[in-house]
């Protein structure tokens, strides 16, 4: 009998592998593929390493303080998926650059995403951050002083059509007017 148990064990554990792998649930947003159309513009951040990549929402979203709610609003609102470049290695006005287009199915998506980003940009984006009064959109997080190696983020978000573009810079010299700079130049290239 026992025998008889494993060839009757064996087959049916292969078959729940195989539905197993099989699965193709949509966790996380669209995968990344072809459909994601829009492309981001070269940036004028000097000498700095770009890695350029098309993401899921659930990889889009790892560095925020509140992934699990970005992602959810993302894939309620319909995301396709991400283009993302990261600009790394910085010694001047920024130390680290992340520019993201998050594209939609259709504009009223994307506002959709935008309208929760200036909802919870202060709290589950980057952390406890304020408004920068000079630029709508802008949002700046500062350092609270409890770890040395803590450095300003700014974080600017806005929509262009079916595209939320964010934009996330840090670095310890990082100042607003750079900053702006920076937004204003990718908002006039896209």
């Amino acid at each position: 009998m026992r025998q008889g148990v494993q060839h009757v064990m064996l087959p049916l554990l292969l078959a729940v592998l195989a539905i197993a792998c099989a699965d193709t649930a949509d966790v996380g947003g669209a995968p990344p593929s072809a459909s994601v159309t829009v492309s981001i513009p070269s940036l004028p951040v000097g000498n700095m390493h770009l890695t350029e990549s098309t993401e899921t929402g659930e990889q889009a979203t790892v560095d925020a303080t509140d992934p699990q709610a970005m992602l959810t609003m993302a894939d309620d609102a319909g995301l396709i998926g991400v283009r993302e470049q990261v600009y790394t290695g910085g010694r001047g006005a920024y130390s680290r650059v992340v520019v993201r287009a998050w594209e939609f199915p259709t504009s009223n998506g994307a506002a959709q995403f935008l309208s929760w980003i200036d909802v919870n940009a202060s709290h589950s984006v980057i952390g406890e951050a304020k408004p920068v009064a000079s630029v709508p959109g802008l949002y700046v997080h500062q350092p609270s002083g409890c770890c040395h190696e803590e450095t300003p983020i700014y974080l600017a978000a806005w929509h262009e059509a079916n595209v939320v573009w964010t934009v996330v810079a840090s670095g310890p010299r990082i100042q607003t007017p750079p900053v702006e700079e920076l937004v204003k130049h990718i908002k006039q290239e896209v």
